[in-house]
């Protein structure tokens, strides 16, 4: 495993690497993940591929300086992956939030995408979803200054809310975490603020991934409590090409179990 950086006026993004095979992944972690969240999927494959995964903005070592990015930042990293290792084409791979940036980037590189992975994928039927898109940019901010300066009365609300039963238990978990520290809060506040720019739209993802006829594989969690497995599996039933793959297991799939299974079906191609 190889730890490196691409350099942008924005700020420096941090990548891994596992192998140095022909064949280029480029993955994206979901949020609060950092780039060794692949190391499972990077151990099994690099005999035969070469695997980079990113470090998202407001995560692990990358340093950005902007408080949000767009997929023009996003198209920006994964050119200058693609210079720094020397290849034409590139599959592409994203966990949760990382799923997202994809689905909302599909009508990019035309000639340079060969295939999509998604894992327990945000955008298409995310539970516990406040729909940022639709909040003003102004009351984020103000929310966020809120929370920023007095943490305590959001999680006294929260817990009271969960007292009341208009908060379930795994959501208030969920809410302390975020807000424990200070750099938790600016992540979060910061991917809130981000969201807006990868809209996805179920209909138009489908349509272009029909279209393009991308080799697509779709890995799902029956026990994932942020996407609904149903839904995503009945969204994905008229793509032809699709490798779906259910496993009996929540929302972090990312695992040994997950290498295993990549390490088969790229076998297969």
């Amino acid at each position: 495993m190889k730890s490196q950086f691409i350099h942008t006026d924005k700020g420096r993004i941090h990548f891994l690497s596992w192998g140095q095979g022909e064949r280029l992944i480029i993955a994206f972690p979901g949020f609060s993940n950092p780039a060794s969240l692949f190391e499972p999927i990077g151990t099994a494959l690099q005999d035969e591929c070469t695997i980079v995964a990113l470090d998202l903005p407001f995560h692990g070592s990358t340093q950005w300086q902007s408080e949000q990015y767009t997929r023009t930042d996003v198209e920006e990293w994964i050119e200058a992956v693609l210079t720094q290792f020397g290849k034409d084409h590139f599959e592409w791979m994203g966990f949760s939030l990382g799923g997202r940036i994809i689905l909302s980037m599909l009508d990019f590189f035309p000639q340079q995408l060969q295939g999509i992975h998604l894992i327990a994928p945000d955008g298409l039927a995310t539970y516990r979803t406040f729909y940022p898109s639709l909040v003003p940019q102004f009351i984020r901010r103000g929310l966020f200054h809120s929370m920023a300066r007095r943490p305590d009365r959001w999680l006294r609300l929260a817990r009271r809310l969960h007292d009341w039963r208009l908060l379930d238990y795994f959501s208030l978990i969920y809410i302390e975490k975020q807000l424990r520290t200070s750099i938790q809060t600016d992540r979060l506040f910061k991917t809130w603020l981000s969201l807006p720019n990868f809209p996805v739209s179920t209909r138009q993802s489908r349509r272009i991934l029909l279209q393009r006829n991308l080799p697509f594989s779709l890995s799902l969690g029956t026990r994932d409590k942020f996407v609904n497995t149903d839904s995503i599996k009945r969204w994905s039933k008229p793509i032809s090409q699709v490798q779906l793959h259910v496993f009996d297991q929540g929302h972090q799939l990312v695992n040994h179990e997950l290498g295993l299974y990549f390490q088969q079906l790229l076998a297969e191609d």
